[in-house]
């Protein structure tokens, strides 16, 4: 995967602009690393307990355990009568921490920055961590997918679109299946579902993967629709300006806890 470098805030968006404007939809996805791989948070879970030879039929597994007991922990705190559906879960979840198959990505560049600052590196990829921002046009994702070729105008899907229903979470009657033969290969592109306010403060969106265990990055025709750029600049001059742009925790993260944090940092920097 080719790099590009910017070195401020006001590059990267002129970057933006006027380098990748191949469509009118663009999504961003901000890591601390640029080692870092696309890979959805199950996948990097599961190898970091040292599960050997990973292979979709483990990685469902695993999922449909991981939603089966978060639906049943998690009802107290969802809204009365809310209908909730698989991609809900699975929303929910990744925007909370848990594993899934799901990888994040936003409309907003500034928020992808913002998550590119926010995480401590890692010391294994200390040598490489600098500020990096993937750019992923998810039509063209969409459109180079083996499943949707012969329909030029496939765009972004909806979690209620037909279309998605072999990337759904598997039933137990599908688990007893080949995973090989009901799930979707390569990843889609799907709008998030704005079920709680940290996934729509973020304007979160999603790339969905399928059978397929191949970072993003690394798929065969991986350039048609991602961009990676390289901030190289000093760390807290970034920071600086996306407070001075107005992009804080409290607005990435709301509540009640964030503000306070970000009062407190205003208060007695």
């Amino acid at each position: 995967m080719n790099e590009d470098r910017v070195s401020s805030i006001s590059d990267l968006v002129e970057y933006v602009t006027s380098s990748t404007r191949t469509s009118n939809k663009l999504w961003f996805r901000g890591v601390r690393c640029s080692e870092w791989h696309l890979e959805p948070s199950l996948w990097r879970a599961l190898n970091a307990s040292g599960t050997p030879n990973l292979t979709i039929d483990q990685i469902m597994r695993v999922e449909a355990r991981l939603i089966t007991r978060f639906r049943q922990q998690s009802l107290p705190y969802w809204p009365a009568g809310y209908n909730q559906s698989e991609w809900e879960h699975l929303c929910v979840m990744q925007h909370h921490g848990a594993p899934t198959r799901l990888l994040d990505w936003t409309t907003s560049l500034l928020t992808a920055l913002y998550f590119a600052l926010e995480s401590s590196p890692d010391s294994t990829h200390a040598h490489a961590c600098v500020p990096t921002i993937w750019i992923l046009d998810p039509v063209v994702l969409n459109r180079t997918n083996q499943l949707y070729s012969g329909y030029p105008h496939i765009g972004v899907l909806s979690p209620t679109d037909m279309d998605v229903d072999r990337w759904l979470p598997p039933t137990q009657g599908r688990l007893q299946m080949n995973m090989s033969q009901v799930i979707g290969r390569e990843p889609i592109a799907m709008y998030g579902l704005y079920n709680n306010d940290r996934i729509a403060s973020q304007q979160g969106m999603f790339t969905v993967f399928g059978q397929v265990i191949t970072p993003l990055d690394e798929l065969e025709q991986s350039e048609r629709y991602l961009r990676k750029v390289i901030v190289e600049t000093e760390l807290s001059k970034l920071r600086e300006h996306l407070e001075l742009l107005g992009v804080h925790k409290s607005r990435v993260y709301p509540g009640l806890s964030s503000y306070a944090e970000d009062l407190t940092k205003e208060e007695f920097k």
